[in-house]
């Protein structure tokens, strides 16, 4: 835990990561069927230790990524659309 402080992670991206870990963990050991108490599951440290108040993005700049991502999403069903077709005629000629 040290490390990620000294790199300056905040205390909520260190719970995160390791909820992260924690869950790694567990996973393993039941893929494994191997009963533990996780290690990574006694950490206390402030949560709140360095978070910074952020602002929201303008709703410019979402409108702007959602108008992207639509255009995306249509340019990928268009060429989807097109392929299937294609895949049809191929198989059935």
């Amino acid at each position: 835990m040290d490390a990620l402080i000294d790199r300056g992670l905040s205390g909520s991206s260190i719970t995160r990561i390791f909820g992260t870990v924690r869950s790694i963990a567990n996973f393993a050991a039941s893929e494994m069927d191997i009963s533990m108490t996780n290690p990574f599951g006694g950490f206390y440290f402030d949560r709140q230790a360095e978070v910074k108040e952020r602002e929201p993005l303008p709703s410019k700049v979402v409108r702007a990524v959602q108008g992207e991502c639509l255009a995306e999403a249509s340019k990928a069903r268009l060429h989807h659309s097109q392929g299937s077709d294609a895949d049809c005629r191929e198989r059935f000629a």
